[in-house]
């Protein structure tokens, strides 16, 4: 009697899976998913702006929906006018004196308008003048000098729209 073995014959080579195989099972997955991807990209993640060829009547006067980012603080304190006229006063001892009115018009104003703005201006000030070096007099005097400048720029042209009335 026969028997029926599903060992194969000890003499026959074993069956090889193709290289192609691997290949094209290692490339349909990659292939869905970028398939995936650019169907989101294309068609799901369109913005609405993208979505209509041209604009509405209603909104042609609308304002952008886009939030701008607000620069903080700390920042505005070092760039104010108020930081200028901080630092004129504070470094007086080590580097001398710098006569500048319009910077500390536009300085009041300011702080009149914002006053901590103000407060984080003359503090930020002070940090900077902790390590002050006759060395660095120049650079400051300098700075304080074109904030004068840019003041008193600033103060002609207040006074001229409040002179032609605006």
């Amino acid at each position: 009697m026969g028997t029926n073995s599903k060992k194969p014959d000890a003499g026959a080579a074993p069956r090889k899976r193709s290289k192609l195989f691997f290949a094209v099972a290692a490339a349909v997955p990659l292939a869905v998913g970028a398939g995936g991807y650019v169907a989101w990209t294309f068609h799901f993640a369109v913005p609405e702006s993208a979505e209509a060829p041209g604009l509405k009547a209603e909104t042609q006067g609308a304002t952008d929906s886009m939030e701008v980012a607000a620069v903080p603080r700390e920042i505005m304190a070092e760039s104010s006018f108020t930081h200028s006229y901080a630092l004129s006063v504070l470094v007086h001892e080590k580097c001398g004196s710098l006569h500048a009115p319009a910077l500390r018009e536009v300085s009041n104003a300011e702080a009149a308008q914002d006053g901590l703005l103000a407060q984080l201006s003359w503090e930020a000030a002070a940090r900077r003048t902790q390590l002050l070096k006759a060395k660095s007099c120049g650079y400051l005097l300098a700075e304080i000098a074109d904030a004068d400048a840019r003041a008193a720029e600033r103060l002609a042209a207040e006074q001229s729209e409040q002179a032609s009335g605006h």
